[in-house]
């Protein structure tokens, strides 16, 4: 953003997105080539697998601080169906990335902002807030406060299960789509930014799969 005010205030007018994209682009050498390219994979992978389960897409970023996929919080009206979509989006970076580059970085969890700590809240969230999973119409308090130790040690086991599920299908969505997010995340690794009209331009067909739901505890592992 410094950048980009710098540039329009030397020719003395207002910021642009031309101006940002610019400076986004001109931090590309920051970068190893090959950071890059896992960043791009990782965030075309949010892409693919929200697009694979009916959300739209939305536009994606990388920078020299990473990347970043704008993902829509999640609001009253949605679904079981839809949140369990949601947790899988959630962790399509970390599969891409496993897909494509044979392993899987650190980038998508540490902080408490990161895809992992956002599925895990989710996943909590699920079982013990909005009373969707395992413990039945239970609440036990707000998403953000299911992570302490003693609610979390109660929760730990539907979590896992929940956040194990969410990976096999962020999986399952990108095996199926895997043409499609190889070329959404060269499409971003050559220009950095994508807004969502580009983003579906650059991922073409995706295969739309319908989300299967949460296997019972004790139930057949996937």
């Amino acid at each position: 953003m410094r950048r980009a005010l710098g540039a329009a205030r030397r020719q003395g007018r207002a910021p642009t997105l031309e101006d940002l994209l610019h400076a986004i682009r001109a931090g590309r050498g920051r970068l190893s080539p090959g950071l890059r390219r896992r960043i791009a994979i990782h965030e075309a992978g949010h892409a693919i697998v929200g697009m694979a389960f009916g959300a739209a897409p939305f536009s994606l970023l990388v920078s020299e601080r990473g990347g970043e996929a704008r993902i829509d919080p999640v609001s009253d009206d949605i679904t079981r169906a839809l949140l369990l979509a949601v947790m899988a989006q959630r962790l399509g970076g970390r599969e891409a990335e496993r897909l494509l580059c044979g392993d899987v970085s650190v980038g998508g969890g540490g902080a408490a902002e990161s895809d992992l700590a956002a599925a895990t809240k989710l996943a909590a969230g699920f079982h013990g807030s909005w009373g969707l999973g395992d413990l039945g119409p239970l609440w036990m308090g707000a998403p953000d406060e299911l992570t302490g130790a003693v609610r979390l040690s109660i929760l730990a086991a539907p979590i896992r299960r929940t956040l194990d599920h969410a990976t096999s299908e962020a999986r399952r969505a990108l095996e199926a789509n895997r043409a499609a997010l190889e070329r959404l995340a060269q499409a971003l690794d050559r220009s950095h930014y994508l807004d969502a009209a580009q983003v579906r331009e650059a991922a073409g067909d995706v295969v739309v799969l319908e989300h299967r739901p949460l296997p019972e505890p004790g139930g057949e592992a996937e």
